[in-house]
């Protein structure tokens, strides 16, 4: 693989697993889990502590989920910074209210393409909270540390996206297809 292509539209796979191998790898040197989650829990924490710190106080909810340092917000900002300078460099930045495929399955409203995934983004924060974490630090850290949890865990999102793909797109590969072709290196 040639250096210039890691620049043009998608990484290979072996360079996208080796690279987050290492970011697991330096994250578990420091001491730290690679949570996503927990980032977003520890920005909250930031803007609520600034208005009503007493809040943060008495609530069980936000005041006691792990993951609220200030290197979680880095990387957050890291991730967000990171995936735009990415796609910028490799010409790929585009901007849609709402995606081909959900456009061609569900219609072309942008405020209902906004409620679903303010409405899905909810529920996986609720579930994150509730289950000590989300998918990043259950794949990423916790199945890298051969985590039994994290493997039931993994297993289970996999099945789910599976079942939720077929559900929303079913039979609808064969246009998508035609549309995106997949190119393999």
């Amino acid at each position: 693989m040639k250096v210039n292509s890691l620049f043009k539209n998608e990484w290979h796979w072996s360079v996208a697993g080796v690279t987050a191998g290492a970011a697991v790898l330096m994250a578990m040197m420091a001491g730290k889990n690679l949570a996503v989650a927990g980032a977003f829990v520890a920005v909250v924490r930031k803007i609520v502590n600034v208005f009503n710190p007493e809040y943060l106080e008495n609530t069980v909810f936000i005041g006691t989920v792990r993951g609220t340092d200030t290197w979680a917000v880095a990387m957050l900002g890291g991730i967000l910074i990171g995936s735009f300078a990415a796609s910028r460099v490799s010409h790929t930045f585009q901007i849609h209210g709402v995606a081909q495929m959900w456009g061609n399955r569900f219609g072309k409203s942008i405020w209902k393409r906004i409620a679903v995934v303010f409405a899905g983004g909810l529920l996986l924060g609720i579930g994150a909270n509730v289950g000590g974490g989300c998918t990043t630090g259950a794949f990423l850290t916790g199945v890298s540390t051969l985590s039994i949890g994290s493997i039931i865990t993994s297993l289970s999102f996999f099945t789910a996206a599976i079942i939720t793909a077929n559900c929303l797109y079913f039979n609808k590969g064969k246009e998508i297809g035609e549309q995106i072709p997949y190119q393999q290196d």
